[in-house]
Protein backbone atom coordinates (compact mmCIF):
# COMPACT_ATOMS: atom_id res chain seq x y z
CA UNK A 1 0.00 0.00 0.00
CA UNK A 2 1.04 3.34 -1.23
CA UNK A 3 1.67 5.87 1.59
CA UNK A 4 0.60 9.46 0.14
CA UNK A 5 0.23 12.56 1.55
CA UNK A 6 -3.08 14.44 1.45
CA UNK A 7 -2.16 16.53 -1.52
CA UNK A 8 -1.06 13.77 -3.67
CA UNK A 9 -4.64 11.48 -2.42
CA UNK A 10 -6.46 15.37 -3.58
CA UNK A 11 -4.39 15.18 -7.13
CA UNK A 12 -4.87 11.44 -7.63
CA UNK A 13 -8.53 11.64 -7.01
CA UNK A 14 -8.75 14.94 -9.00
CA UNK A 15 -6.65 13.12 -12.18
CA UNK A 16 -8.94 9.63 -11.72
CA UNK A 17 -12.14 11.17 -12.91
CA UNK A 18 -10.39 13.96 -15.06
CA UNK A 19 -11.17 16.92 -12.82
CA UNK A 20 -9.39 20.63 -12.88
CA UNK A 21 -8.31 22.10 -10.00
CA UNK A 22 -10.59 24.90 -10.25
CA UNK A 23 -13.84 22.43 -10.51
CA UNK A 24 -12.56 21.68 -6.72
CA UNK A 25 -12.85 25.71 -5.67
CA UNK A 26 -15.98 27.91 -4.50
CA UNK A 27 -15.78 31.12 -2.52
CA UNK A 28 -13.80 29.68 0.07
CA UNK A 29 -11.47 27.83 -1.22
CA UNK A 30 -9.05 29.33 -4.40
CA UNK A 31 -7.19 27.43 -6.65
CA UNK A 32 -4.11 28.94 -5.65
CA UNK A 33 -5.04 27.34 -2.68
CA UNK A 34 -5.86 23.61 -3.86
CA UNK A 35 -2.13 23.82 -6.12
CA UNK A 36 -0.34 24.70 -2.81
CA UNK A 37 -1.85 21.63 -1.50
CA UNK A 38 -1.41 19.19 -3.95
CA UNK A 39 2.07 20.45 -4.01
CA UNK A 40 2.84 19.95 -0.14
CA UNK A 41 3.23 24.20 -0.09
CA UNK A 42 0.21 24.21 2.37
CA UNK A 43 -1.51 22.28 5.26
CA UNK A 44 -4.43 20.63 4.30
CA UNK A 45 -6.54 21.81 7.83
CA UNK A 46 -10.55 20.25 8.51
CA UNK A 47 -12.65 23.32 6.84
CA UNK A 48 -10.86 22.53 3.66
CA UNK A 49 -10.43 19.17 3.57
CA UNK A 50 -14.74 19.02 3.91
CA UNK A 51 -15.07 21.41 0.92
CA UNK A 52 -12.63 19.53 -0.81
CA UNK A 53 -13.96 15.92 0.06
CA UNK A 54 -17.77 17.39 -1.23
CA UNK A 55 -16.49 18.51 -4.31
CA UNK A 56 -15.31 15.30 -5.12
CA UNK A 57 -18.26 13.69 -4.30
CA UNK A 58 -19.96 15.03 -6.42
CA UNK A 59 -18.65 12.91 -9.12
CA UNK A 60 -17.61 10.22 -6.41
CA UNK A 61 -20.72 9.32 -5.87
CA UNK A 62 -22.28 8.95 -9.03
CA UNK A 63 -19.16 5.86 -9.41
CA UNK A 64 -20.28 4.49 -5.86
CA UNK A 65 -17.72 5.36 -3.52
CA UNK A 66 -17.33 8.27 -0.71
CA UNK A 67 -14.69 10.33 0.02
CA UNK A 68 -14.49 11.73 2.89
CA UNK A 69 -12.54 14.99 4.73
CA UNK A 70 -11.00 12.43 7.60
CA UNK A 71 -9.42 9.89 4.62
CA UNK A 72 -8.07 13.02 3.13
CA UNK A 73 -6.61 14.73 6.32
CA UNK A 74 -5.00 11.12 7.31
CA UNK A 75 -0.97 11.71 7.66
CA UNK A 76 1.48 9.67 6.18
CA UNK A 77 2.29 8.59 9.95
CA UNK A 78 -1.26 7.18 10.51
CA UNK A 79 -1.53 5.39 7.33
CA UNK A 80 2.27 3.92 7.95
CA UNK A 81 0.66 3.00 11.35
CA UNK A 82 -2.32 1.67 10.36
CA UNK A 83 -0.47 -0.66 7.66
CA UNK A 84 1.57 -1.83 10.32
CA UNK A 85 -1.34 -2.89 12.22
CA UNK A 86 -3.11 -4.56 9.35
CA UNK A 87 0.21 -6.45 8.83
CA UNK A 88 0.19 -7.40 12.81
CA UNK A 89 -3.59 -8.22 12.33
CA UNK A 90 -2.74 -10.87 9.84
CA UNK A 91 0.77 -12.35 10.68
CA UNK A 92 -0.94 -13.22 14.23
CA UNK A 93 -2.49 -16.65 12.89
CA UNK A 94 0.59 -17.09 11.20
CA UNK A 95 3.17 -17.35 14.36
CA UNK A 96 0.65 -18.71 16.40
CA UNK A 97 0.36 -21.59 13.73
CA UNK A 98 4.36 -23.47 14.86
CA UNK A 99 3.74 -26.32 12.21
CA UNK A 100 3.72 -24.04 9.31
CA UNK A 101 4.88 -20.97 9.76
CA UNK A 102 8.51 -20.35 7.97
CA UNK A 103 10.36 -19.00 10.21
CA UNK A 104 12.21 -16.80 7.89
CA UNK A 105 9.25 -15.47 6.16
CA UNK A 106 7.82 -14.51 9.21
CA UNK A 107 11.09 -12.65 10.58
CA UNK A 108 10.83 -10.63 6.73
CA UNK A 109 7.31 -9.74 7.72
CA UNK A 110 8.88 -8.22 10.82
CA UNK A 111 11.83 -6.56 9.74
CA UNK A 112 9.89 -5.16 7.16
CA UNK A 113 7.22 -3.44 9.45
CA UNK A 114 10.18 -2.47 11.56
CA UNK A 115 11.58 -0.42 8.67
CA UNK A 116 8.18 1.13 8.06
CA UNK A 117 8.07 1.68 11.78
CA UNK A 118 11.63 3.37 11.47
CA UNK A 119 11.10 5.36 8.67
CA UNK A 120 8.07 7.56 10.21
CA UNK A 121 9.48 7.28 13.38
CA UNK A 122 6.82 5.52 15.06
CA UNK A 123 8.38 4.34 18.03
CA UNK A 124 5.27 3.30 19.93
CA UNK A 125 5.05 0.63 16.87
CA UNK A 126 8.13 0.03 17.13
CA UNK A 127 7.93 -1.59 20.60
CA UNK A 128 4.72 -2.82 20.00
CA UNK A 129 6.66 -4.83 17.21
CA UNK A 130 9.36 -5.78 19.32
CA UNK A 131 7.40 -7.13 22.25
CA UNK A 132 5.52 -9.58 19.28
CA UNK A 133 8.74 -10.92 17.96
CA UNK A 134 10.38 -11.75 21.27
CA UNK A 135 7.23 -13.59 21.97
CA UNK A 136 7.21 -15.25 18.91
CA UNK A 137 11.11 -16.16 19.27
CA UNK A 138 10.84 -17.44 23.05
CA UNK A 139 7.74 -19.79 21.75
CA UNK A 140 10.73 -21.02 19.21
CA UNK A 141 13.40 -21.52 21.86
CA UNK A 142 15.52 -18.26 20.63
CA UNK A 143 15.77 -16.74 24.12
CA UNK A 144 18.47 -14.37 23.11
CA UNK A 145 16.76 -12.88 20.37
CA UNK A 146 13.50 -12.90 22.36
CA UNK A 147 15.96 -11.15 25.28
CA UNK A 148 17.04 -8.56 22.84
CA UNK A 149 13.59 -7.58 21.56
CA UNK A 150 12.40 -7.08 25.24
CA UNK A 151 14.81 -5.13 26.27
CA UNK A 152 14.30 -2.65 23.36
CA UNK A 153 10.70 -2.49 23.63
CA UNK A 154 11.30 -1.74 27.41
CA UNK A 155 13.19 0.84 26.74
CA UNK A 156 10.24 2.72 25.22
CA UNK A 157 7.26 1.34 27.88
CA UNK A 158 9.95 3.00 30.92
CA UNK A 159 10.17 6.55 29.01
CA UNK A 160 6.45 6.56 28.25
CA UNK A 161 5.79 5.46 31.32
CA UNK A 162 3.17 2.65 30.76
CA UNK A 163 3.48 0.68 34.04
CA UNK A 164 1.12 -2.47 32.59
CA UNK A 165 3.64 -3.06 29.39
CA UNK A 166 6.46 -2.59 31.87
CA UNK A 167 4.95 -4.95 34.01
CA UNK A 168 4.77 -7.38 31.19
CA UNK A 169 8.44 -7.05 29.73
CA UNK A 170 9.47 -8.13 33.72
CA UNK A 171 7.84 -10.97 33.77
CA UNK A 172 8.68 -11.87 30.10
CA UNK A 173 12.39 -11.11 30.54
CA UNK A 174 12.36 -12.99 33.77
CA UNK A 175 11.12 -15.98 31.69
CA UNK A 176 13.76 -15.54 29.69
CA UNK A 177 16.80 -15.79 32.04
CA UNK A 178 14.35 -19.06 33.70
CA UNK A 179 15.23 -20.78 30.14
CA UNK A 180 18.70 -19.57 30.05
CA UNK A 181 19.24 -21.21 33.52
CA UNK A 182 20.49 -17.48 34.89
CA UNK A 183 18.33 -17.72 37.88
CA UNK A 184 19.50 -14.97 39.80
CA UNK A 185 18.50 -12.27 37.09
CA UNK A 186 15.26 -14.06 37.01
CA UNK A 187 14.53 -13.62 39.74
CA UNK A 188 15.67 -9.66 40.31
CA UNK A 189 13.28 -9.22 37.22
CA UNK A 190 10.23 -11.14 38.80
CA UNK A 191 10.97 -9.05 41.88
CA UNK A 192 10.60 -5.70 39.74
CA UNK A 193 7.28 -6.92 37.98
CA UNK A 194 5.82 -7.86 41.57
CA UNK A 195 6.98 -4.69 43.19
CA UNK A 196 5.40 -2.85 40.49
CA UNK A 197 2.12 -3.96 40.56
CA UNK A 198 2.58 -3.85 44.53
CA UNK A 199 3.14 0.48 44.10
CA UNK A 200 0.70 0.76 41.31
CA UNK A 201 -2.53 -0.80 40.63
CA UNK A 202 -2.98 -2.29 37.28
CA UNK A 203 -5.75 -3.95 35.22
CA UNK A 204 -4.01 -7.08 35.02
CA UNK A 205 -1.77 -6.61 38.63
CA UNK A 206 -3.21 -9.81 39.88
CA UNK A 207 -2.40 -11.66 36.43
CA UNK A 208 1.59 -10.04 36.55
CA UNK A 209 1.87 -10.48 40.33
CA UNK A 210 1.02 -14.44 39.67
CA UNK A 211 3.14 -14.69 36.88
CA UNK A 212 6.19 -13.06 39.30
CA UNK A 213 5.85 -15.32 41.57
CA UNK A 214 5.36 -18.45 39.63
CA UNK A 215 8.85 -17.01 37.89
CA UNK A 216 10.49 -17.00 41.56
CA UNK A 217 8.96 -20.41 42.44
CA UNK A 218 10.60 -21.64 39.78
CA UNK A 219 14.02 -19.85 40.37
CA UNK A 220 13.97 -21.34 44.04
CA UNK A 221 13.06 -24.95 43.02
CA UNK A 222 15.10 -25.09 40.21
CA UNK A 223 18.04 -23.65 42.59
CA UNK A 224 17.27 -26.41 45.56
CA UNK A 225 16.59 -23.38 48.04
CA UNK A 226 13.48 -25.43 49.09
CA UNK A 227 11.92 -23.18 51.92
CA UNK A 228 12.03 -20.31 49.90
CA UNK A 229 10.11 -22.18 47.65
CA UNK A 230 7.47 -23.09 49.84
CA UNK A 231 7.28 -19.39 51.04
CA UNK A 232 6.95 -18.21 47.35
CA UNK A 233 4.28 -20.67 46.96
CA UNK A 234 2.11 -20.04 49.93
CA UNK A 235 2.26 -16.16 48.67
CA UNK A 236 0.95 -17.80 45.56
CA UNK A 237 -2.00 -19.92 46.61
CA UNK A 238 -2.89 -16.43 48.11
CA UNK A 239 -3.73 -14.60 44.87
CA UNK A 240 -7.11 -14.13 43.17
CA UNK A 241 -6.16 -15.40 39.91
CA UNK A 242 -7.87 -17.66 38.21
CA UNK A 243 -5.69 -19.63 35.99
CA UNK A 244 -6.11 -23.76 35.93
CA UNK A 245 -2.55 -24.29 34.18
CA UNK A 246 -0.79 -21.85 36.62
CA UNK A 247 -2.15 -23.60 39.05
CA UNK A 248 -1.23 -27.32 37.92
CA UNK A 249 2.25 -26.04 37.96
CA UNK A 250 2.75 -24.51 41.40
CA UNK A 251 1.03 -27.54 42.36
CA UNK A 252 3.46 -29.66 40.96
CA UNK A 253 6.32 -28.12 41.96
CA UNK A 254 5.32 -27.80 45.58
CA UNK A 255 4.78 -31.69 45.15
CA UNK A 256 8.23 -31.59 43.83
CA UNK A 257 9.60 -29.83 46.29
CA UNK A 258 7.52 -31.77 49.53
CA UNK A 259 9.90 -34.67 48.04
CA UNK A 260 12.84 -33.78 47.61
CA UNK A 261 12.82 -32.86 51.43
CA UNK A 262 11.50 -36.24 52.08
CA UNK A 263 7.72 -35.43 53.17
CA UNK A 264 6.41 -38.25 50.95
CA UNK A 265 3.45 -38.15 52.84
CA UNK A 266 2.61 -34.93 51.85
CA UNK A 267 4.07 -34.96 48.25
CA UNK A 268 1.77 -37.96 47.71
CA UNK A 269 -1.24 -36.22 48.53
CA UNK A 270 -0.84 -33.41 45.91
CA UNK A 271 0.13 -35.65 43.46
CA UNK A 272 -2.87 -37.60 44.11
CA UNK A 273 -5.05 -34.45 43.95
CA UNK A 274 -3.32 -33.56 40.71
CA UNK A 275 -4.34 -37.09 39.20
CA UNK A 276 -7.85 -36.81 40.06
CA UNK A 277 -8.56 -33.94 37.91
CA UNK A 278 -5.88 -35.08 35.03
CA UNK A 279 -8.75 -34.63 32.69
CA UNK A 280 -8.45 -31.16 32.97
CA UNK A 281 -4.75 -30.51 33.27
CA UNK A 282 -2.62 -29.18 30.16
CA UNK A 283 -0.45 -32.56 28.22
CA UNK A 284 2.83 -31.20 29.00
CA UNK A 285 1.99 -30.73 33.33
CA UNK A 286 0.27 -34.06 33.47
CA UNK A 287 3.17 -35.72 31.89
CA UNK A 288 5.08 -34.15 34.11
CA UNK A 289 2.94 -35.07 37.41
CA UNK A 290 2.64 -38.62 35.51
CA UNK A 291 6.73 -38.57 35.56
CA UNK A 292 7.49 -37.66 39.13
CA UNK A 293 4.49 -39.16 40.62
CA UNK A 294 5.94 -42.44 39.64
CA UNK A 295 9.27 -41.77 41.13
CA UNK A 296 7.50 -41.20 44.08
CA UNK A 297 5.26 -44.39 44.30
CA UNK A 298 8.89 -46.45 43.13
CA UNK A 299 10.88 -44.20 46.27
CA UNK A 300 7.40 -45.96 48.67
CA UNK A 301 7.85 -49.38 47.64
CA UNK A 302 5.12 -49.35 45.02
CA UNK A 303 6.47 -49.82 42.14
CA UNK A 304 3.39 -51.13 40.34
CA UNK A 305 1.40 -47.82 41.10
CA UNK A 306 4.49 -46.41 39.24
CA UNK A 307 4.14 -48.41 36.40
CA UNK A 308 0.51 -48.09 36.01
CA UNK A 309 1.14 -44.21 36.18
CA UNK A 310 3.91 -44.65 33.37
CA UNK A 311 1.35 -46.62 31.01
CA UNK A 312 -1.61 -44.21 31.54
CA UNK A 313 0.73 -41.58 30.03
CA UNK A 314 1.69 -43.89 27.67
CA UNK A 315 -1.62 -44.29 26.52
CA UNK A 316 -2.42 -40.87 25.76
CA UNK A 317 -0.06 -40.56 22.62
CA UNK A 318 -2.86 -40.52 20.22
CA UNK A 319 -3.73 -36.94 22.05
CA UNK A 320 -0.08 -35.63 20.72
CA UNK A 321 0.90 -33.90 17.42
CA UNK A 322 3.11 -36.19 15.33
CA UNK A 323 6.05 -33.94 15.24
CA UNK A 324 6.08 -33.90 19.33
CA UNK A 325 5.67 -37.44 19.82
CA UNK A 326 9.00 -38.56 20.05
CA UNK A 327 9.87 -35.99 22.14
CA UNK A 328 6.22 -37.35 24.34
CA UNK A 329 7.72 -40.67 24.53
CA UNK A 330 10.88 -40.18 25.52
CA UNK A 331 9.75 -38.05 28.57
CA UNK A 332 7.73 -41.40 29.52
CA UNK A 333 11.32 -43.79 28.70
CA UNK A 334 13.11 -41.60 30.94
CA UNK A 335 10.43 -42.06 33.81
CA UNK A 336 10.85 -46.00 33.08
CA UNK A 337 14.58 -45.16 33.53
CA UNK A 338 14.37 -43.26 36.60
CA UNK A 339 12.31 -46.10 38.30
CA UNK A 340 14.51 -48.66 37.22
CA UNK A 341 12.46 -50.64 34.58
CA UNK A 342 14.82 -50.81 31.84
CA UNK A 343 13.03 -52.88 29.50
CA UNK A 344 9.60 -50.64 29.49
CA UNK A 345 12.39 -48.08 28.82
CA UNK A 346 13.91 -49.55 26.06
CA UNK A 347 10.28 -50.45 24.76
CA UNK A 348 9.82 -46.79 24.26
CA UNK A 349 13.07 -46.35 22.96
CA UNK A 350 12.86 -48.41 20.17
CA UNK A 351 9.29 -47.43 19.80
CA UNK A 352 10.94 -43.39 19.05
CA UNK A 353 13.29 -44.88 16.52
CA UNK A 354 11.24 -46.86 14.75
CA UNK A 355 9.12 -43.58 13.51
CA UNK A 356 11.78 -41.86 12.74
CA UNK A 357 11.40 -42.75 9.14
CA UNK A 358 7.49 -42.36 9.17
CA UNK A 359 7.14 -38.74 11.03
CA UNK A 360 9.78 -35.63 11.90
CA UNK A 361 11.86 -36.06 14.36
CA UNK A 362 14.54 -33.66 16.02
CA UNK A 363 17.55 -34.61 16.05
CA UNK A 364 17.61 -33.16 19.80
CA UNK A 365 15.10 -36.25 20.33
CA UNK A 366 17.14 -39.05 18.52
CA UNK A 367 20.06 -37.87 19.94
CA UNK A 368 18.88 -38.22 23.93
CA UNK A 369 17.38 -41.35 22.68
CA UNK A 370 21.01 -43.06 21.90
CA UNK A 371 22.61 -41.67 24.74
CA UNK A 372 19.48 -43.17 26.70
CA UNK A 373 19.52 -46.46 25.09
CA UNK A 374 23.46 -46.23 25.31
CA UNK A 375 23.58 -46.16 29.52
CA UNK A 376 20.65 -48.76 30.07
CA UNK A 377 22.23 -51.31 27.48
CA UNK A 378 25.79 -50.37 29.18
CA UNK A 379 23.23 -51.23 33.05
CA UNK A 380 23.01 -54.55 30.64
CA UNK A 381 26.30 -55.37 30.25
CA UNK A 382 25.54 -55.26 26.93
CA UNK A 383 28.64 -53.48 25.56
CA UNK A 384 28.46 -53.59 21.91
CA UNK A 385 25.44 -52.12 21.67
CA UNK A 386 25.86 -49.18 24.19
CA UNK A 387 28.85 -48.56 21.99
CA UNK A 388 26.75 -48.06 18.33
CA UNK A 389 24.22 -45.72 20.22
CA UNK A 390 27.05 -43.84 21.65
CA UNK A 391 29.04 -43.45 18.67
CA UNK A 392 25.60 -42.80 16.68
CA UNK A 393 25.33 -39.61 19.42
CA UNK A 394 28.86 -38.59 18.33
CA UNK A 395 28.08 -38.27 14.89
CA UNK A 396 25.35 -36.06 15.11
CA UNK A 397 26.71 -34.04 17.93
CA UNK A 398 29.77 -33.43 16.48
CA UNK A 399 28.31 -31.54 13.65
CA UNK A 400 26.51 -29.14 16.07
CA UNK A 401 28.01 -26.70 17.30
CA UNK A 402 25.48 -25.23 19.78
CA UNK A 403 26.30 -29.10 21.30
CA UNK A 404 29.24 -28.92 23.73
CA UNK A 405 28.47 -30.12 26.58
CA UNK A 406 26.04 -32.72 25.71
CA UNK A 407 29.44 -33.88 23.41
CA UNK A 408 31.18 -34.30 26.42
CA UNK A 409 28.34 -36.35 27.90
CA UNK A 410 28.94 -38.65 25.12
CA UNK A 411 32.89 -38.43 25.06
CA UNK A 412 32.80 -39.59 28.77
CA UNK A 413 30.37 -41.99 28.60
CA UNK A 414 32.39 -44.06 25.23
CA UNK A 415 35.82 -43.41 27.75
CA UNK A 416 33.89 -45.03 30.94
CA UNK A 417 32.17 -47.70 28.77
CA UNK A 418 35.92 -48.07 27.00
CA UNK A 419 37.78 -48.46 30.30
CA UNK A 420 34.93 -51.62 31.17
CA UNK A 421 35.27 -53.46 27.82
CA UNK A 422 38.62 -53.23 28.72
CA UNK A 423 39.98 -51.25 26.11
CA UNK A 424 42.25 -48.74 28.20
CA UNK A 425 43.68 -47.15 25.26
CA UNK A 426 39.97 -46.06 23.52
CA UNK A 427 39.02 -44.89 26.67
CA UNK A 428 41.64 -42.80 26.77
CA UNK A 429 41.18 -41.23 23.37
CA UNK A 430 37.74 -39.97 24.64
CA UNK A 431 39.28 -38.86 27.89
CA UNK A 432 41.29 -36.62 25.47
CA UNK A 433 38.38 -35.65 23.49
CA UNK A 434 36.30 -34.32 26.52
CA UNK A 435 39.94 -32.15 27.62
CA UNK A 436 39.97 -30.43 23.35
CA UNK A 437 36.25 -29.61 24.24
CA UNK A 438 36.90 -27.51 27.19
Amino acid sequence: MEILSPGKKIKILRKKIGLRQDQLTDERITRSLISMIENGKRRLNRKSAIIIAQKLNEYYKNLGQEITAQYLMESEEQQASNIIDENLESIRPIINNRKEADQQHVYQLFEKMLELANEWNLRNKISEILLIRGKYSFDRKQYNLSMADYFNSLEFYLETKDDEKIALLYVRISRCYIKMDLFEQASFYADKAYTLTNEIKLNNGNEIRAKSLFNKITCFSKTNKFDLTLQEIEKFKNLKYANDDLYDQVALIEADTLFSLKNYEKSKKIYERLLHRENKIDLKILLKIYDNAAVLYNKIGEPGKAREILKKAVSLKSKVDEDQLGAFLFEIASSYYRINDLDGAINLLEEIMSIVDERYLGESVLTETHILSAKIYKMKHSYPQAEAFLLKAEYYLESDDKSKRKLSEVYSLLGELYCDMGNINAGKVYFQKIRNNQ
